[in-house]
């Protein structure tokens, strides 16, 4: 649900804020026991709330960012943090909620008890009622927390990419695999090659190093037409005609890959064959 509301302001245009109230199931029970009637919730209830309830994770979503975290895990909480770590402040996460850390900030501070009258006392509900008060926060301490939520206030998110951007993203992408895999096969090839010419004898060693040398350039060869074709089949919408060409084997990077490994592996076979 979270995530959808940052969608909704990110295509509104509008900025994005959210602010995380922890309270563990403990707490929330003891609250619950205090209710009466239509206004206390099925103990099953808060129970499965609390297992579905997932808190905020700054690390690993961007779009949570900005996040501000009341800590409430008293009856009377008191300090204002980010990430739930119990800190003053909010941290600087670069994402636009960076607020001044000069200043230290005591938020839902316990407000002093309201003097009784005898007859308030005799009754009880009063002392009851001031009990469930002071678990609130005092309206200054809500004054606050609304400052806080209008410093962190920021720009909007940022439109999602285009598809152009994500095609651009992809093409990238497929274009630093296919270096790493020809990288890869360069390396071991040339290392396997050098190797039996090092074994061969004085007088094979110049004629077994120009053969090996030439298949080893055509495996490459091959490899970096095959690379380039899967990565255009790759990058043709779905549906599309066309499959690898060459003897790059199925279609796309992966049957590519796997013709690849065969061919290295016949490459390295012929190297000691021929030992």
């Amino acid at each position: 649900m979270r995530y959808e509301l940052f969608q909704a302001a990110r295509d509104s245009g509008a900025a994005f804020l959210q602010l995380h109230l922890p309270c563990s199931p403990q707490l929330a029970l003891a609250r619950n026991a205090t209710r009466s009637g239509l206004s206390a919730v099925p103990r099953e209830a808060i129970l499965r709330m609390a297992q579905a309830l997932e808190p905020p994770q700054r690390e690993r979503f961007a779009w949570e960012a900005c996040t501000l975290t009341v800590q409430a895990s008293t009856i009377r909480g008191r300090e204002l943090g980010s990430d739930g770590k119990g800190i003053d402040g909010v941290e600087d996460d670069g994402h636009g909620c960076a607020p001044d850390r000069s200043t230290t900030t005591e938020l839902l501070q316990e407000r002093d008890a309201a003097p009784r009258t005898g007859a308030e006392a005799e009754k009880g509900a009063v002392a009851k009622a001031e009990s469930k008060a002071e678990e609130r926060p005092s309206p200054d301490a809500v004054a606050t927390i609304c400052r806080e939520l209008w410093r962190l206030w920021g720009p909007a998110p940022p439109p999602p990419p285009s598809e152009e951007e994500l095609e651009a993203q992809r093409a990238a992408g497929r274009a630093a695999n296919a270096a790493s895999l020809l990288h890869g096969l360069d390396l071991r090839t040339r290392k396997a090659l050098a190797e039996a010419v090092a074994r061969a004898g004085a007088a094979t060693r110049s004629e077994r190093a120009r053969a090996l040398n030439e298949r080893r350039r055509a495996l490459l060869q091959a490899a970096r037409e095959a690379l380039a074709e899967a990565a255009k089949v790759q990058g043709r919408p779905r549906g599309g005609s066309g499959s690898s060409g060459g003897d790059g084997g199925g279609e796309g990077l992966e049957g590519v890959v796997e013709w690849l490994a065969a061919q290295e592996a016949a490459f390295m076979l012929a190297v000691q064959e021929e030992e």
